[in-house]
């Protein structure tokens, strides 16, 4: 569990004090139940302020959301049954992530047959980076989260080195 890991960097982040953070911590972790699955308020009340947030006028009913789970849990060791999940989506978080590889293997464990894995990154050779070093490596240097940068080809690599066949990867930047 890396809880005070995330405590400190909500504080610092959010711009809290350590016993907001703290607070704030275990209201979010007091939304999942054990397994990882929130629970029907929960979801509701996360579609409902991402409704909003979007300006969608349009409710959203919870029968229209299939199968959908927030894990919490550690993307090196997840707790899920082998090929269960349709899609797996590793939004900005591969490159904080200790054994990266291992990550990956574990969302081709745990996806169907067929299905999709979905990672986005920081790109460290986006085009605004290469134009303007300076401030870039200033930026950088104050991002101690990060423990990897990768470059697209760099991700092809680690693709394949998990067993993802049908690889597809897009620069935006």
């Amino acid at each position: 569990d890396n809880g005070d890991a995330t405590k400190k960097i909500m504080a610092k982040w959010l711009n809290l004090s350590p016993q907001v953070a703290a607070d704030s911590y275990q209201l979010i972790l007091a939304s999942f139940s054990l397994d990882g699955e929130a629970d029907e308020i929960t979801l509701r009340s996360v579609i409902e302020t991402r409704r909003k947030n979007s300006k969608v006028e349009k409710e959203i009913p919870l029968e229209q959301i299939v199968d959908f789970r927030l894990i919490r849990g550690q993307g090196e060791k997840l707790p899920l049954k082998n090929a269960c999940a349709d899609m797996v989506l590793i939004k900005e978080v591969l490159d904080h992530c200790y054994d990266p590889l291992k990550v990956l293997g574990e969302a081709r464990r745990v996806l169907r047959p067929g299905g999709l894995v979905l990672v986005t990154l920081t790109n460290d050779r986006a085009w605004y980076k290469l134009a303007f070093p300076g401030w870039a490596q200033k930026i950088k240097s104050g991002q101690t989260d990060h423990l990897h940068y990768f470059h697209p080809a760099q991700v092809r690599v680690l693709d394949e080195a998990a067993g993802f066949q049908n690889i597809q990867s897009e620069d935006s930047h």
